[in-house]
């Protein structure tokens, strides 16, 4: 080591030559033949309470200008500035590093690691992985309403202020779509605050917290009455399988369905035939809402509806190989009209859902107990000891529940003198018995 003058540096061609005066300082001669600034120093670790340790601590390595562009105070001034921060137990580096990171950090960047946490079932409370449908939402969701407006924003710089007005300039559009929104920007940012994302994020402000004070309640409509509530009455019932009674077969067979199963419009829409096994339908929990197994145990007339002649229960007309995903909702609106001119008034509006509503409705009319019900329904139990110790298998219980379903609804059908369309079977003498 030796205290560096200008005749000294202008001499120096090969090598390194540290400084006495400035530790840590020293120039450096390149392969290239350039005399480069460099700084090298250990901070010196420390525990928790700020007093020396043991460990190694942290070297600290930065490159400063070219000789003679920087000359030998400007160096010294630039080496000061780093010994300042090193005797004080500081790593200089660190809060360049964290400004780097906070700069490149973006919502569309912490976004892909949420979305790659996604895929692992570690990026909500339930520590699942979701369907791929729900991935679908979620990515929809990102790249419709919430990337255009703070994409680009650095994640650590979003305020509450900036969601509250995405919020509601979509609950002006779309108020259900809102609460999608809302509940995508609380799961994603209780992610960028977890445990999981602390090395890669570590974001220490949540600003979604309070957005669920923005939700609108979905179980009112914009004229104050109470949603979700619509069930269909036996009557109901009886215009509904006539207006369906001139549908194609495929719709016909598929809206049958749902009323006997209670399964929502999409898992009929997609179900195999391979699923359907001894009568019983298997449903796998990777294909259910609520992530469980799930079997259906078929009378004589849902096995039937269920022979669909192909891969699918439900064939899509114009190519076989694919299921009837689409145009339910188009039939479910004929439904109405035809219901409606049958009964020569309105019979109310309603969704495939409402047909779920309908078969929960009844359940207690036939003596189906609370959780044979629900297990029709494949809702799962509350948290709780009876989710712990009732390992009972229902498959009995259910097979007597949708057979009483199925007979009271093959009644009503056989009164309205449609058995033949539906393709329901010929009742045994047991079968009226009971339904009567």
């Amino acid at each position: 080591m030796s205290k560096l003058t200008a005749n000294i540096l202008a001499a120096h061609s090969v090598g390194s030559l540290s400084d006495t005066q400035t530790p840590g300082l020293t120039l450096d001669v390149t392969p290239g033949g350039k005399k480069l600034w460099r700084f090298k120093r250990r901070v010196p670790a420390r525990d928790l309470d700020g007093q020396p340790s043991r460990d190694a601590g942290v070297i600290v390595k930065q490159s400063g200008g070219t000789y003679p562009a920087t000359n030998l105070q400007a160096a010294r001034r630039w080496a000061g500035t780093i010994n300042a921060e090193v005797e004080a137990g500081r790593d200089p580096g660190k809060a360049r590093r964290e400004a780097k990171r906070i700069e490149i950090m973006t919502v569309t960047a912490a976004h892909r690691l949420y979305m790659i946490a996604v895929g692992k079932g570690t990026a909500s409370r339930e520590r699942r992985v979701p369907k791929p449908r729900t991935v679908k939402d979620k990515l929809a969701i990102f790249t419709r309403d919430i990337e255009p407006r703070i994409g680009a924003k650095s994640v650590y710089e979003v305020k509450e202020s900036h969601l509250v007005a995405m919020v509601k300039a979509k609950a002006m559009v779309a108020p259900v779509r809102a609460n999608r929104l809302i509940a995508e920007l609380k799961v994603f940012f209780n992610w960028c605050c977890s445990l999981d994302a602390s090395d890669s994020i570590a974001l220490e402000v949540n600003p979604a917290t309070r957005l669920h004070q923005l939700a609108t309640d979905e179980t009112v409509d914009a004229h104050g009455n109470r949603k979700n509530t619509r069930t269909l009455s036996d009557a109901e019932i009886g215009l509904f399988f006539q207006a369906l009674a001139v549908e194609r077969e495929t719709y016909r067979r598929g809206f049958a369905l749902m009323l006997l199963t209670a399964c929502r419009i999409q898992e009929i829409a997609q179900a195999k035939a391979s699923s359907i096994r001894d009568g019983v339908w298997y449903r796998e929990a990777s294909d259910v809402k609520n992530g469980e197994d799930h079997a259906i145990p078929l009378g004589a007339w849902g096995r039937a509806l269920a022979v669909g002649g192909s891969e699918w229960v439900l064939p899509c007309e114009n190519d076989p190989k694919k299921p009837q995903r689409y145009v339910w909702y188009k039939v479910r609106d004929r439904l109405i009209k035809r219901m409606t001119e049958a009964n020569g008034g309105p019979v109310g509006h309603w969704k495939p859902h409402d047909l779920r509503r309908t078969v929960r409705s009844n359940t207690r009319r036939f003596g189906i107990d609370h959780l044979t019900a629900e297990a029709m329904l494949a809702h799962k139990l509350p948290a709780g000891v009876e989710r712990i110790y009732d390992r009972h298998d229902p498959i009995d219980d259910l097979r007597r529940a949708y057979g009483a379903w199925e007979a009271h609804l093959a009644a009503i059908v056989r009164e309205a003198g449609l058995g033949e369309v539906f393709g329901l079977p010929v009742p045994q003498e047991a079968e009226i018995a009971a339904a009567a």
